[in-house]
């Protein structure tokens, strides 16, 4: 079949007789679909999730292969040494895909700060430290249940630029990936009080006396949400029921 108008025949790969092709923006290998780039627009949260995320992965096939790649990919680009934040929400399909993309960012010498499951504003709280040179969060869609988004953050916990998620795609489907020998493999970390010095920034940041004066009732669904682990503790500080 004649490649579409936008594509080079050139730059068509192939892996295992499976093609990987480029369809005016839109990378396919059978379900797995990957934007072109992030979306130029975020929500009232600031929050790069509207969806098509970069990447949408379909829920029904998940390559942890591709995945994995796509971690390399990135870690190659913050550089072989530097640190990633990585986090998820409470998903198995998130799970399994934070997972997979760890084991990219340790093959390209890259280390890692594993929060495991947490909500978006601690990775980015984590990132303005300036430990690590970016970070993923992975999470079910909100938009679509049977898909899941990954989000690139930059080193000070902003989404990450175009010009950086052209570099990942450049890298990922050239495979320039950096490559760690056995004494550079990237390693994991679990930092510690991540959740505490959120928690202590947070309220640093408001009139906790005038709050606490007021002693409102409020009612939150949580909706089974990793945001459920930390804010009962910050309401629990503003003399709340």
């Amino acid at each position: 079949a004649r490649a579409p108008p936008c594509l080079d025949n050139k730059r068509q790969t192939r892996r295992r007789g499976v093609g990987l092709r480029r369809t005016c923006g839109t990378y396919e290998q059978g379900v797995h679909r990957i934007s072109h780039s992030l979306p130029k627009r975020v929500d009232a949260a600031g929050i790069a999730a509207v969806r098509p995320v970069h990447p949408t992965v379909d829920r029904e096939a998940v390559d942890r292969e591709l995945l994995a790649k796509l971690g390399a990919a990135f870690g190659s680009l913050l550089g072989q040494g530097k640190y990633v934040c990585c986090s998820r929400d409470s998903d198995t399909v998130s799970r399994m895909i934070n997972r997979s993309m760890i084991v990219g960012f340790m093959s390209a010498g890259t280390n890692v700060f594993d929060l495991r499951g947490e909500p978006v504003p601690i990775v980015r709280h984590e990132l303005r430290s300036g430990r690590a040179a970016g970070g993923i969060h992975v999470r079910k869609s909100p938009v679509d249940p049977d898909l899941t988004d990954i989000i690139f953050f930059d080193s000070d916990g902003r989404d990450l630029a175009q010009s950086k998620v052209r570099s990942v795609e450049r890298l990922f489907f050239g495979e320039e990936f950096a490559r760690a020998t056995h004494d550079q493999v990237g390693d994991i970390y679990f930092p510690e009080r991540t959740n505490e010095s959120y928690r202590e920034d947070f309220i640093r940041s408001l009139d906790i006396e005038r709050i606490r004066e007021q002693k409102f009732n409020i009612v939150i669904d949580y909706s089974n949400g990793v945001a459920s682990t930390l804010f009962p503790t910050i309401v629990g500080s503003l003399n709340a029921s």
